[in-house]
């Protein structure tokens, strides 16, 4: 179901999945890819896109893209996070990595060191969306969104 998200400076979800404790292990890689639609109003107004993992224990954002300012309807974005699971347990780690397309202007986040990640507990995987001003008429969509979990 299309996720749309309008008109606030709040962080919001526009997907999330869950990840039960001790479902990862080492080498174990998370690929999530996504597309959808925004329409900026203004023209000055930007969006972030950050890719979350959260837990008892708070919020981690693994990799964040944001958009070029500019007036436009409906047009697309799009991503693939990667993210490989190199150690496992209370002080696991994970390598993240996304590269993503906003109005066809690539957007590269790529990390150069692992981020800890505990794998003991359930964590909450999310793609959110922030708007930079509480603009009438700011929209964004998801459209299509998929987590794969690789063996």
């Amino acid at each position: 179901t299309p996720v749309t998200v309008a008109t606030t400076v709040t962080e919001t979800d526009l997907f999330s999945f869950r990840l039960n404790a001790n479902e990862l292990h080492p080498k174990i890689v998370l690929r999530f890819s996504f597309s959808g639609v925004y329409s900026n109003t203004n023209g000055v107004d930007t969006f972030d896109l950050k890719v979350k993992m959260t837990d008892s224990a708070g919020a981690t954002t693994y990799s964040t893209i944001t958009s070029t300012a500019g007036a436009v309807t409906n047009v697309g974005f799009s991503g693939t996070w990667t993210g490989t699971v190199y150690t496992i347990g209370s002080s696991g780690t994970i390598q993240p990595d996304l590269v993503g397309r906003i109005n066809n202007v690539n957007k590269v986040e790529a990390d150069s060191a692992t981020v800890a990640l505990n794998t003991t507990i359930t964590q909450t995987f999310s793609l959110t969306i922030t708007w930079s001003a509480n603009t009438a008429g700011n929209t964004a969509t998801i459209r299509n969104a998929i987590l794969e979990v690789i063996n």
